[in-house]
């Protein structure tokens, strides 16, 4: 919320929101919350704050089997980078292989930065010289 508002401040005149948060990654605010925070602030932003408010709770919170929450490990997800919908599925491995979520959070991270883009792993090492294959920069890859 504070980067939005910020963004706000700084010259931005479009902020991202999603309602109850649901979004693609960490880091959506919610709408409702948006609207409420821009209208406590005296920005006019044409969304109706009761309206806003009123969808989130009467027609998507229903639909939803959870509610987002900033708990350690949704933190930790932002933070590594992760989709959202890949929560669940290290939630569940944590309690079946009794490991704490966060820290199968962490380590999908670190094997995450270990690749580069394109998914070559460091140590395929780009060299130049006769037979190599050219790769997405220009540069040669063997």
């Amino acid at each position: 919320m504070a980067n939005s508002v910020l963004a706000y401040q700084h010259g931005a005149r479009q902020v991202d929101g999603a309602l109850c948060a649901l979004g693609a990654r960490a880091g959506n605010s919610p709408t409702e919350v948006l609207a409420a925070t821009f209208d406590h602030l005296g920005v006019r932003t044409g969304v109706d704050v009761g309206g806003v408010l009123a969808a989130a709770e009467e027609v998507v919170r229903p639909f939803l089997p959870r509610w987002p929450k900033m708990d350690r490990p949704a933190i930790v997800q932002g933070w590594a980078g992760v989709y959202s919908s890949f929560l669940l599925h290290a939630e569940q491995a944590a309690e079946r292989y009794g490991v704490p979520t966060h820290e199968i959070l962490q380590r999908s991270r670190r094997a995450r930065l270990r690749r580069r883009p394109g998914g070559h792993d460091h140590r395929h090492r780009r060299r130049a010289g006769p037979g190599a294959r050219p790769g997405r920069d220009g540069s040669s890859l063997r």
